[in-house]
């Protein structure tokens, strides 16, 4: 599994067991979903619990979101008005110029950030902004959180600006949320985690067979 990172903070901003696109190669666009979570337990958006499983969800602690903010901890924050934005991401792009070094390919890509940017800015008062689990939005990317029609159903989805870092990880989600939730939630996961598994478990039954 791969963990994409803000590269200014470190923060862990989406794995690759989302759903995601390449928009314009100035985007990360995740497909999200709208989810409840209650101790570890995962429902999504539109289940229908049982009458019993309803009485305990009230004696429990229980949170409603998006699934990738909710999973990677970030951080809902805000900005008075676009004009509010267009400052605090002028400011970022000239930090992560310096950071990746003027001369770099990375830093080149930057200005056609400009043109996709307008145009999800056009629905200004309609977005959401996110910060990473760190919470440092002076250094921090700030992520961009909207609704998008996706296989003919409304579903929430998150701009992830570049750069990010990618590392592989395969024990992320495990602080995230319970194991069982986990794989309900999860089929990428779910098949990693098996993969890995196995090989474990027939080590150790040849250990016993041998003692």
């Amino acid at each position: 599994m791969k963990v994409f990172k803000d590269i200014m903070t470190g923060d862990e901003m989406f794995t690759d067991t989302y759903k995601f696109e390449d928009i314009e190669d100035a985007f990360y666009m995740v497909i999200a979903k709208n989810t409840t979570v209650t101790e570890g337990n995962i429902e999504l958006a539109g289940s229908n619990p049982s009458a019993e499983e309803a009485d305990e969800g009230t004696e429990s602690s229980c949170q409603s979101g998006i699934d990738v903010v909710l999973f990677m901890r970030l951080q809902e924050t805000g900005f008075g008005s676009k004009k509010d934005y267009l400052t605090y991401m002028k400011d970022y792009l000239k930090k992560l110029k310096t950071k990746l070094g003027a001369d770099s390919k990375e830093a080149e890509k930057l200005p056609g950030i400009q043109k996709p940017l307008q145009e999800v800015l056009k629905n200004f008062k309609d977005l959401q902004f996110f910060t990473g689990e760190s919470m440092n939005a002076d250094e921090g990317m700030i992520v961009l959180g909207d609704y998008k029609e996706v296989d003919g159903e409304e579903r929430p989805i998150l701009l992830i600006l570049p750069p990010r870092t990618a590392t592989e990880h395969h024990s992320l989600l495990l602080k995230r949320t319970s194991l069982p939730g986990l794989l309900c939630a999860n089929k990428s996961f779910t098949s990693s985690f098996f993969y890995y598994l196995y090989p474990v478990s027939l080590i150790i039954f040849l250990f016993c067979v041998r003692s």
